[in-house]
């Protein structure tokens, strides 16, 4: 078992960044040690987190929709007794969080210019303030530029496209996937931006009203998680928790790019 040494990387790529070139990439990636031992999409990181926090061993078609600050990405996984199956992803990096907090203070500034004939846009304090306003729905306060605005949920309609491009991107991956929505049993949310009710709103309208997980397992580190375990099992750990358990991805080329995360068993609950 690998408790001391060097760390034991693994990439976790989010899938949209797969790409044609990801070979020359792969080369570049295991030019200097240490070699990453396997590539995977995140989606089926995050897989292997809900595959654990599962309660029974029951048979489940999950979607995983990973929405998170820099990137979305959906992938169809069939989780049955050890064996944890990504079949398809879809996904983007312009329809992530941050792309919405950015439409946000566009959107102020631009008002804010109409209304003051005062321009904020060059005035980095101001600008912080309201990308954290944008970030938490709260109450922006400028005094200096005597600016007070409280946003509401009607404050993110200039982002409608962006969510309903990610409803496209669960339409296409289902599609890819040959499976109907009628037959996903449980759609698992990834990511701080599935925390948007109107997200979570669209989805289960989608799903027929299946109401989205978010309680089993921390939306924050499900893919960290996931491959952490993947580690484990990599590298020979024999942990009862996870000793059987299969990670079988799809004809998934290799990721153009990818960070590497160091596995540290103890950390994540595992030993």
């Amino acid at each position: 078992m690998h408790q001391t040494g060097s760390p034991r990387p693994i990439s976790e790529p989010p899938s949209p960044t797969f790409s044609l070139l990801s070979q020359p990439a792969a080369r570049t990636f295991n030019a200097r040690p240490p070699r990453a031992q396997r590539r995977q999409p995140d989606s089926t990181a995050s897989g292997i987190a809900y595959k654990l926090s599962m309660k029974t061993t029951e048979a489940k078609n999950v979607l995983v929709f990973d929405f998170g600050s820099g990137k979305s990405n959906v992938s169809p996984l069939r989780v049955r007794d050890n064996v944890v199956e990504n079949f398809a992803f879809a996904g983007g990096r312009q329809s992530g969080g941050n792309d919405i907090d950015n439409r946000i203070v566009a959107d102020i500034t631009k008002g804010f210019k109409c209304t003051s004939k005062q321009e904020i846009s060059s005035d980095y304090s101001a600008r912080l303030r309201l990308r954290a306003a944008s970030e938490h729905m709260s109450t922006i306060s400028l005094p200096s530029r005597r600016l007070l605005s409280r946003l509401t949920r009607s404050s993110r309609k200039p982002n409608d496209d962006i969510f309903r491009s990610n409803l496209k991107h669960v339409q296409e991956v289902l599609k890819d996937a040959n499976v109907t929505k009628s037959s996903v049993d449980e759609v698992f949310l990834v990511g701080g931006s599935s925390q948007i009710l109107k997200v979570q709103q669209m989805l289960s309208k989608y799903f027929d009203r299946k109401v989205p997980n978010m309680s089993s397992v921390n939306l924050d580190e499900a893919i960290v998680y996931g491959a952490a375990v993947q580690g484990t099992i990599l590298y020979g750990m024999t942990l009862d928790k996870v000793k059987d358990l299969r990670v079988l991805d799809k004809g998934f080329p290799l990721p153009l790019r990818s960070s590497f995360v160091a596995l540290h068993p103890i950390q994540w609950g595992l030993i």
